[in-house]
């Protein structure tokens, strides 16, 4: 019922609380789709929450490129104050991507 009340609507709303309800389902693919339907379709209260979401999903899915760019769009959004907890989470990204980096290299290099 909640699906069908989100198709219609025309605001975001209703998709983010499908996501968030995926989320704590650990369904990390359809916490990703309906969080970004619910982007797309604007007029959220809390924009930032949303793109956290979707950062912190594809973080799960193991896909930290887009993961990272969510959670920089949703410091951005956010109010100055809550700015700060994002930071955590793009630096461990960052420093997740980092090892990835030179694991790769050294993998290349002992060929």
């Amino acid at each position: 019922a909640l699906q069908e009340a989100a198709k219609l609507s025309s605001n975001g709303d209703l998709e983010s609380r499908l996501g968030q309800l995926f989320m704590e389902q650990e369904s990390w693919p359809q916490a990703v789709t309906h969080l970004q339907r619910a982007v797309r379709k604007g007029g959220l209260k809390r924009p930032h929450q949303v793109y956290m979401g979707i950062g912190m999903s594809l973080f799960q899915m193991g896909k930290l490129e887009p993961a990272l760019q969510s959670l920089k769009q949703a410091k951005n959004l956010a109010p100055k104050k809550d700015a700060s907890s994002f930071e955590t989470w793009i630096l461990h990204i960052e420093s997740e991507l980092a090892l990835r980096k030179a694991g790769t290299q050294v993998a290349k290099g002992s060929n």
